[in-house]
Order: structure tokens, then C-alpha cells, then sequence
């Protein structure tokens, strides 16, 4: 799921990253109501992601946005994805003026994250023994990390009520003993029957709201 072995594939496996963002998002969206925003185009730059995730059909499509004529004797029809990267080379190479592709990009890598957003999902699923509920406190127990500046004499009784509830999360304890160590959250903890909705969007794979 992760291994490449050039900037193709190196950036094609970043797009199930972007997916999981995705997930992320829209977990917190209704586990507690924050639907926060984030731009794909930028998560992609912050990883060094360029448009060698793009398909064939995005790449052509990406040609036309940024080159109005296509140079005498090119079909692009016919070129494979690393030809196609190559003529887009050559392109900003030789190319003044390019238009603002931001947008462009921005949306495609939306299409791509939401398409591997299956994938992930079954992958992640997988990964806690198919139990949803281990996949539930897996995204809802990212809600706080004690950080260094925490420790003061301060808060100290409360940044031991903190460690003894992480422990508890160690020890594969169940979701009714999580729900009691409200101290360890960054949002109000509720009882698990009103988070049905929320295993209910897992159960049926983490669809796109």
C-alpha cells in the first residue's frame, strides 16, 4: 500500500493519504460536529506531491488548461502517463506565461482522494480484525496528546488522570471504559448509543458527505 520505487508511484500512494484525510474529516464531522475545511491542493504541496498522481486522462486534461495549442505533429492521445509528464516538461519549459492551475489541480485531487477512499477504508478495517468499533476509538482517541508544555505543577494531578486513562487505551479496554475517562478527551465524551450514526457511516465505508 505504501512501497514505490519512483515519483510515480511515490505520488500515486500519496493519494490514499489524501483519501484518509478525507476520512478523518468527515469522522470528526459527525462524531462531534467539526466540519472543518481543508484544501486537497494544499495537503498535496505540503507533501511534496506533484501532478504525477494525476491519471492519463487528468494529465491530458491538464495540458489543455495550461496550452492553448498543442504543439505541430503531438498527439497526446496516444502518449502513456510518463510521456505525458515529459510533454508537460517541456511545456513549462519553453511556456512564458502559465495559467493558475490551483483550482484545477485542487479538484482533481479531490476525485483521486475519493476514489481511494474504498481502498483505505477496507485496508484500515482489515487492519483492526474487520471490529468497527476498534476502528471508531482508533480515529476518535486522536482527539488529545498531553503535550511537553502541559507539565506544570499547575495541571500536574490532571496530566496524571490523562496517563492513567491512556493506559487504559493500552490495554485494549472496551468502549464503555473509554467513554469513562472523560479527562482524556478534547471534546465532551457521550454515551455510545449516541455516536450510532457515526458507527453506522463506518459499517457502510466511510462514504464521502
Amino acid at each position: 500500500m505504501t512501497s514505490y520505487s519512483n515519483e510515480i508511484e511515490r505520488s500515486e500512494k500519496l493519494v490514499y493519504f489524501l483519501s484518509l484525510a478525507g476520512i478523518y474529516r468527515d469522522f470528526w464531522c459527525l462524531a462531534a460536529d467539526e466540519c472543518f475545511e481543508f484544501e486537497y491542493k494544499h495537503l498535496a504541496d505540503d507533501l511534496r506531491m506533484g501532478i504525477e498522481a494525476f491519471n492519463e486522462e487528468q494529465l491530458r486534461e491538464y495540458i489543455y488548461l495550461i496550452q492553448e495549442e498543442i504543439y505541430a505533429g503531438v498527439d497526446i492521445h496516444i502518449l502513456n502517463k510518463q510521456q505525458l509528464l515529459d510533454y508537460i516538461n517541456l511545456i513549462h519549459k519553453y511556456t512564458y506565461s502559465i495559467k493558475n492551475t490551483y483550482n484545477f489541480c485542487n479538484s482533481e485531487l479531490q476525485k483521486l482522494a475519493n476514489q481511494g477512499r474504498q481502498f483505505v477504508y477496507s485496508a484500515l478495517l482489515q487492519s483492526f480484525d474487520n471490529d468497527v468499533n476498534e476502528f471508531f476509538l482508533s480515529l476518535y482517541c486522536t482527539a488529545q496528546k498531553i503535550s511537553d508544555s502541559d507539565l506544570s505543577d499547575k495541571n500536574y494531578d490532571e496530566y496524571d488522570d490523562i496517563e492513567d486513562n491512556y493506559s487504559l487505551i493500552e490495554d485494549n479496554y472496551s468502549l464503555d471504559d473509554i467513554y469513562k475517562t472523560d479527562s482524556y478527551y478534547n471534546i465532551n465524551t457521550t454515551p455510545p448509543s449516541e455516536h450510532e450514526s457515526v458507527l453506522c457511516w463506518i459499517r457502510n465505508g466511510c462514504q464521502q458527505l
